[in-house]
């Protein structure tokens, strides 16, 4: 797969709906499904290293910008190669309307070698108290959005630094 020279910028309003994909694949796999399947054309970014833990642990990053305010993400652990059925995190942002979540959901359960595909509803913090589980889950997402938007923002002014020499 090609890497990219421009990548777009997260942004705080953006909405994300994630999912949670097991499959027998790997991911250089899963993504050639998702493309065919979707009509999608992930490309391979550098790595994410997720700061969620006191040891950031790396990820595999594929991007695809469907426009100017959609994109899709997935993330799979770099070290999942020792496992049967990895797991994957499909991020997208700011879904179409005119996709639905439960619609996008059942074509990705459509492709050979995906055994589930899960919908995460992650908490929005508010004013009201959390239990110690339901914090660690918030945690864990700011940490995921925070951090993949640090990372695309770097990855950003270095492709227009080298576009400018």
């Amino acid at each position: 797969m090609k890497t990219r020279k421009f990548i777009s910028e997260l942004d705080y309003d953006a909405e994300f709906i994630v999912f949670e994909v097991s499959s027998t694949l790997n991911e250089l796999k899963l993504c050639h499904q998702l493309n065919k399947k979707l009509r999608l054309h992930f490309e391979r970014l550098p790595d994410l290293l997720l700061s969620a833990s006191k040891i950031p642990e790396p990820y595999l990053l594929f991007c695809y910008d469907l426009n100017d305010r959609t994109s899709f993400y997935l993330l799979s652990r770099a070290d999942q190669s020792h496992l049967i059925m990895p797991s994957y995190f499909l991020l997208v942002k700011n879904l179409p309307v005119l996709l639905r979540p439960d619609s996008l959901m059942d074509e990705i359960s459509g492709i050979s070698g995906i055994t589930s595909v899960n919908r995460i509803d992650y908490p929005v913090r508010d004013s009201r108290p959390l239990s110690k589980n339901l914090q660690k889950k918030v945690e864990l997402f700011n940490s995921l959005f925070m951090d993949l938007e640090y990372h695309l923002m770097d990855l950003s002014k270095k492709a227009k630094g080298k576009l400018s020499t």
